[in-house]
């Protein structure tokens, strides 16, 4: 390290360890001022010596008692969070698959996205439901008889029901919905029905039942 004289501000070098620890008088080597000199504080960039540990110094040193992770545990780890994810994945799908309905009803866009790989968001109209009719021809009339039954173990709601009259070919002839009360229909539970048609279209070959408006499917 580098010292100055406080009287005649000569300056030399001195080897810092030579003044420690407690520091130590000096002198100068051109005018004789002699001043107690102070240490300089410890340089962190200055080697620190170790001593290493005698092997029987070793063996007294406590050892922290963790388990060692071998190979197989973090194999099962590993294991059990692709598990994990796989389970996350498939409650995922599953919620979308079945709550698919709800999700477009709060979300619309989402039956863009449903319909761009091939679902149908919304249930289509009639599903779970059952028609059981039979159809009497009197005279010149046709009497129309049957049921609706929910055959599901949810309610569902009743659409409007429409009857058609069609030729061999499928063209149709006729059409109408059905006045029906109910709008709801419990697990099980079934709505009667009936309809009485006065004039019989010429060429009618088939009656059938639809839950949808043949109107909008010419």
């Amino acid at each position: 390290m580098i010292l100055g004289c406080p009287e005649c501000h000569t300056r030399f070098a001195i080897d810092a360890q030579a003044l420690r620890p407690d520091g130590r008088r000096v002198k100068c080597g051109k005018c004789d001022h002699v001043w107690f000199e102070e240490p300089p504080p410890p340089n962190a960039s200055e080697p620190i010596s170790v001593t290493p540990l005698e092997p029987e110094e070793q063996s007294s040193i406590p050892v922290p008692n963790l388990p060692a992770i071998s190979r197989a545990d973090q194999k099962r780890t590993a294991s059990a969070a692709w598990i994990l994810v796989c389970f996350l994945f498939v409650v995922v799908m599953a919620l979308a698959w079945f709550g698919r309905e709800s999700i477009a009803r709060a979300w619309p866009a989402a039956e863009t996205i449903y319909a761009s790989i091939g679902i149908d968001a919304f249930a289509p109209p009639g599903d779970g439901l059952s028609v059981d009719m039979e159809v009497k021809r009197v005279g010149e009339k046709l009497q129309l008889v049957g049921e609706v039954l929910n055959t599901t173990d949810e309610s569902r709601s009743l659409p409007p029901i429409y009857m058609v009259l069609q030729d061999a070919n499928g063209k149709r002839l006729l059409h109408w919905q059905l006045a029906v009360d109910v709008k709801v229909l419990g697990p099980g539970e079934k709505v009667p029905f009936s309809r009485e048609i006065e004039t019989i279209p010429e060429g009618t070959a088939n009656v059938s039942v639809l839950f949808t408006n043949p109107a909008d499917n010419p």
